[in-house]
């Protein structure tokens, strides 16, 4: 059998080291607290309101293993969870937000509702800008990615992108119409032909839908009409085919009595869809 013999020097250093523990020196404990007022100056004030979180990172709950696998314990409702519920952080030292993904969710709400109740912008203007001023960059560098998902976006979901096309041209009239004479001043050399083909094919869709008695000058007149409404108004108005000529289910005729003078925004957007009494 064996024993272990312990010199009295060696229980002598073990006492002094607890001892010494056990009573904290005065200035080891100024340091700290030094340390804990400068690491509370360091951080960054957000909104008027100073984001210092409640625990040091070193006291921070860090992820473990367990025999179900790694998990980590929610600093806010000191829940166990997979590391799946935790949001990436680079301000931790397991590189895990200390809170859960439900416990993060309700502080954000918290933060947001005190920013708006004391009248604090959500996002600073120059926050803004530079977050646009990457996504435009982004999108100059990745413009045939964008292409192709905003293709897939619109074949996908027609109905929807229609509505907020319309929307946005009532709302900004000016700014659709200004964007359109660029884009056309930019691309005049594919669109010039595009628009010549189309007017032969409408002016010879006319020429068919016109009847041998039809009275031309009511219907030269009804177009006179819309220029001068158009030019003391300002607006632009177009003449309209009440039953359009090429319908998908009927096709009227270039008739006086199915002309009207509408907006032209009216009119691009009923396009060949719409007349009235349709089934």
């Amino acid at each position: 059998m064996l024993r272990y013999s312990v010199s009295q020097a060696h229980v002598d250093r073990n006492a002094q080291r607890q001892a010494a523990s056990s009573k904290q020196n005065p200035a080891h404990r100024h340091l700290q607290n030094l340390a804990v007022i400068l690491l509370a100056s360091s951080f960054r004030v957000i909104g008027g309101v100073k984001c210092i979180p409640k625990l040091h990172q070193r006291n921070m709950a860090k992820a473990y293993m367990t025999p179900a696998g790694m998990r980590k314990t929610c600093c806010t409702c000191k829940l166990e969870f997979l590391l799946d519920n935790f949001h990436a952080s680079n301000q931790t030292p397991d590189r895990l937000n200390p809170r859960c993904r439900s416990c993060q969710a309700a502080c954000v709400k918290r933060c947001i509702e005190k920013k708006i109740a004391n009248g604090v912008p959500l996002v600073s203007p120059k926050s803004a800008e530079a977050t646009r001023a990457r996504k435009r960059a982004y999108y100059a560098a990745n413009p045939e990615k964008y292409r192709a998902l905003s293709t897939l976006n619109r074949s996908n979901h027609p109905e929807k992108t229609y509505a907020s096309s319309r929307a946005a041209r009532l709302k900004n009239p000016l700014a659709v119409r200004d964007y359109a004479n660029q884009y056309y001043e930019k691309n005049a050399g594919k669109i010039r032909p595009r628009h010549a083909s189309q007017a032969m094919k409408r002016y010879a869709g006319k020429q068919k839908a016109t009847p041998d008695w039809a009275d031309l000058e009511e219907i030269k007149k009804v177009y006179r009409t819309a220029a001068r409404v158009t030019e003391d108004t300002g607006a632009m108005h177009h003449v309209d085919h009440i039953v359009p000529l090429r319908g998908k289910t009927v096709c009227g005729l270039h008739v006086a009595c199915n002309l009207r003078i509408i907006a032209r925004l009216e009119n691009i957007s009923k396009g060949n869809r719409f007349w009235p009494d349709m089934p």
